[in-house]
This record gives structure tokens, C-alpha cells and sequence, in this order.
């Protein structure tokens, strides 16, 4: 996957923004962090327009800055407040107002407030150090802004994560499963041979249970040509009877082998060509035991869990799509509302690196995740518009009877980087927050602050003393790849 042009993530294309994009993405987890020590000292201001200054000497190359200079004298600024940054920018950072204004509010403009989705900016201060004193400037002194947000600098160090696979795994770097990797009921039901429909009596193969014939003779017929698909559809069902034995042990092998089937029963012969490789498989299964331990496990720290509790009232669309705002609040009390979370692999793994990555080599709990947030009535207003092809999995994990929002949600963990079935949907319980996190709930939605609290309190050391799996570890770090040199 090759990396993205500069000028799709930064607002000003006008001059060479690659090397502002690297030092961004290589020095993010200290940008993120000093955002979240400036936000919490003014809690009451909506902070999120982070200023820093990464301008140069001519000559000087851009790994000469002071990280730590850098950092530390970043500034905060609300978007809502433009004037103040404007201000900001002429006494602090000598952009004249003339200059400043326009162009701030042409660049924050791209990248407005929308509900559910509140992303801080990155606004650096580009170019050539202006002159101090009475010296003059340099021959065609000029210096810019270059804007993104901590959630497109999210997307480029996940990249990178995703060019670190193991060697003799493949990589695909697939756009998720199409239509023609599935097969309708109609089809399930056709005769492999002669294409008859179901008259009620057909006979399904012994081998992988998954088509069905007339009778022994179209079996016969069909065997030539369904023998490698019954091997595929046999190996597929493994796979997902494997990793789902890890979810619920208790399940007794016909169990396993019945969910495992009908998991895969929607598969093509397009969609079995897709299936993972064994090597591919079993990278995919230690990805999904990382995420599972440190996301949703009640034995473990429980990151994603404990975060969903929190958004059982939020929106996450635009007012006029699913539900409207009292609509979500009133079913999030009631604990009627079905919310659905999509993570990848190389977000969360970026995720954790900078979870576990500070000065005292712990993690400090204050750092940004990628991840897609719905609730059902969002998913159906989805596939009624045709945007979204209808996932039969979810369709049917909305419906299961044992799916009771009161306590759960649904999590999709997926690792497109090696292919379209490597895809993992489960439901996870909500998990319980820090007294610190309820007591400040309190403050702002009682009602709320009562309903997460059944979920149970946590302490922060159960988060500090989280330690990363070994082969987490060994994935390699964003900050130290040579790509972004």
C-alpha cells in the first residue's frame, strides 16, 4: 500500500509538506499527549486546535527541531474562537493579521464539528524563522501553516503498521468482501449440479455440508468440479470454529461445528478463493487475542469496553440520520439501544504503542483511537440507502435473541491489510470506568453516570500495569520506521 500524497491529508499543497507529515506522524504520541495536559488544564474550554511551530533556519533540516522545544511550547486554541488564534498567531508567532486571518479560517473550515465526531487539529507553523531584531529577511522569505488532525495522522501510522506483516504472509490490502464473494439463499439452495431449485428433498455434500444435490447421481456429477471448493468450505469452517472456541470454550464440538458452517454457508467460490492461508489465519487469530485481551476481556483492561459504557447516550450520525438525539438518549437509558463498534488491526495496534509508550514507560490512559461507532438504527439507515451492502452477520447478530443491549454491544475487529475474511464479530460486555470518570460523569449527565455504574468501578493501576503482549512487542514501531525518515 503505497503511502498517501501529502496533499490529501494537509491543507496547504502549495510547497513540499513531507517532511512536516513525517515529522507529525513519527512525533504524534507526544503532540497527542501534550493536547490532552492543555485541554485538561482548562476543562471547561473546548480546546482543540493544537498550535506548534515547526518553522527552519535556511539550510537546516527539519530533524535538526528540538522535539522536546517543540512540544513543549505548543498552544491550544477552540475552533469556535478563530479570533483568538488569529491573535495568537501575529503577537506569539509574527504572522501578520492580514495574512493570518483568511487563511485560518479557510484551513480550519475543512475540517468542521460534527456530531459524535469531535477531531483536534494539528496546526503547525511552517516555512522559514522569521527575522528578529532589525535583521532583514532572507530573499524570498516565506512561511505557511500546515494543517491535518490527530485522526488522518492516526490513518498514516496505521499504514505503516500494516507494511510490517511477518514475512511469507501476503498482504492484499483488500476493500472488504464484495457481492460476488457471496451467495444468495437461492443459490445455497440450487442444485450443484443441475442447477434445480430446492424441491424439499435435496441432500447437502457429506464432505462440507454447504451444497446440495438432486441425488446421488448430480452428486457424482459434481464431484469433479466441488471437490477443491469442499476442501475450501471444510478449511474455512475450521478457521471459524477455531477462533471461536477461544470466545466460548463451553461450546460442545457439534456446537462449533453447526456456527462454524452457518458462518461460512454465504460463501462463493469467489469468496473461497479470498479465504485467508493458513499463514495468514493464524496471524490473524494472535491479532484478534491482543485486541480481545486488552479491549473487551472482564480479565483484562478492558480499553474498548469500558469506553462503549460511556457512549450508550451519544449520536454518532448527523441529526438527520438514524435516530434523532432524544431518540438515542431515551433508548440509551432504557437499555434498549444496540451499539456497534469497528476497529482494525493497525489502528488498534498504533493504538496500544502509544497507550504504553511515556516517559515512565507506562501507559497514561489519554490517547485517541480509530474506530467506526453506530447503533442499530444507523446500520438500517445505511443498507435502506443502498450505501452499504447488507452484512448478513450482523444482520443476524442484531436479531439473536440473546443479544441484550442492556449489558452488550457488538465489536467487529478486522485486519484488511491480509484480506476480506479476516474479520472477526462478537458481542463484548460493557465494562466498568474509574471512580474519576464517573464522579466527572455525575457532573454532566446524572442519569447517565447511574446507568454506567452498574457496570461496575476499576482502578487505574488495573490500566498502568497493563503490560503489552510479547507479540506486540515485536511489531515493530512507527516512531523508528525508516519510511518516515
Amino acid at each position: 500500500m503505497a503511502r498517501p500524497d501529502p496533499e490529501t491529508i494537509f491543507g496547504d499543497p502549495a510547497f513540499d509538506t513531507a517532511n512536516y507529515s513525517s515529522w507529525m506522524t513519527i512525533h504524534f504520541t507526544k503532540l497527542e499527549r501534550r493536547g490532552w495536559e492543555l485541554q485538561s488544564q482548562s476543562p471547561n474550554d473546548e480546546l482543540d486546535v493544537l498550535v506548534f511551530d515547526l518553522r527552519l533556519a535556511r539550510g537546516a533540516s527539519i530533524d535538526s527541531l528540538d522535539v522536546d522545544g517543540v512540544i513543549n511550547g505548543a498552544t491550544m486554541f477552540s475552533r469556535k474562537r478563530p479570533r483568538a488564534l488569529v491573535a495568537h498567531l501575529d503577537d506569539a508567532r509574527h504572522y501578520p493579521v492580514s495574512y493570518a486571518r483568511p487563511q485560518v479560517r479557510q484551513l480550519i473550515a475543512q475540517f468542521p464539528v460534527t456530531p459524535g465526531r469531535h477531531e483536534v487539529i494539528a496546526f503547525a507553523c511552517t516555512g522559514d524563522v522569521p527575522p528578529t531584531g532589525r535583521r532583514r529577511a532572507p530573499p524570498g522569505f516565506s512561511h505557511q501553516f500546515a494543517i491535518t488532525t490527530f485522526g488522518k495522522l492516526m490513518e498514516v501510522r496505521a499504514m505503516v503498521v500494516n507494511g510490517e506483516k511477518p514475512d511469507g504472509v501476503e498482504k492484499s490490502y483488500s476493500e472488504g468482501f464484495t457481492p460476488e464473494m457471496g451467495r444468495t439463499r437461492a443459490e445455497r439452495r440450487a442444485c450443484g449440479a443441475c442447477g434445480k431449485a430446492d424441491g424439499g428433498a435435496m441432500k447437502a455434500c457429506a464432505g462440507c455440508k454447504q451444497v446440495v444435490y438432486c441425488d446421488s447421481v448430480c452428486q457424482k456429477a459434481a464431484w469433479k468440479g466441488h471437490k477443491a471448493a469442499c476442501r475450501k468450505y471444510q478449511r474455512a469452517a475450521a478457521d471459524v470454529a477455531a477462533q471461536y472456541r477461544k470466545l466460548n470454550p463451553s461450546m460442545s464440538a457439534r456446537e462449533l461445528d453447526e456456527y462454524a458452517r452457518d458462518q461460512t454457508k454465504n460463501l462463493s467460490e469467489a469468496g473461497l478463493d479470498n479465504w485467508l492461508t493458513p499463514e495468514q489465519s493464524k496471524l490473524f487469530q494472535e491479532e484478534f487475542e491482543v485486541f480481545r485481551q486488552h479491549a473487551t476481556d472482564p480479565t483484562g483492561p478492558q480499553l474498548v469496553a469500558s469506553q462503549m459504557s460511556k457512549l450508550r447516550c451519544t449520536k454518532f450520525g448527523a441529526p438527520d440520520f438514524g435516530d434523532s438525539a432524544e431518540a438515542v438518549r431515551a433508548k440509551g437509558l432504557a437499555g434498549t439501544r444496540k451499539l456497534y463498534c469497528e476497529f482494525t488491526h493497525a489502528g488498534f495496534s498504533d493504538f496500544l504503542e502509544r497507550m504504553y509508550t511515556d516517559s515512565k514507560g507506562r501507559g497514561s490512559g489519554k490517547v485517541g483511537i480509530q474506530a467506526l461507532h453506530m447503533d442499530e438504527a444507523d446500520i438500517r439507515a445505511l443498507w435502506a440507502r443502498g450505501d452499504k451492502q447488507v452484512d448478513v452477520k450482523l444482520n443476524k447478530l442484531l436479531k439473536d435473541p440473546r443479544f441484550d443491549p442492556r449489558t452488550h454491544f457488538i465489536v467487529r475487529f478486522e485486519d484488511r491489510a491480509i484480506g476480506p475474511n479476516a474479520s472477526a464479530l462478537m458481542l463484548a460486555e460493557f465494562g466498568p470506568l474509574l471512580d474519576s470518570e464517573i464522579a466527572k460523569l455525575a457532573t454532566t449527565d446524572p442519569e447517565l453516570a447511574a446507568l454506567v455504574s452498574k457496570s461496575g468501578v476499576k482502578e487505574a493501576e488495573e490500566i498502568s500495569q497493563a503490560k503489552p503482549p510479547p507479540c506486540f512487542a515485536a511489531a515493530g514501531s512507527v516512531g523508528t520506521h525508516p519510511g518516515l525518515g
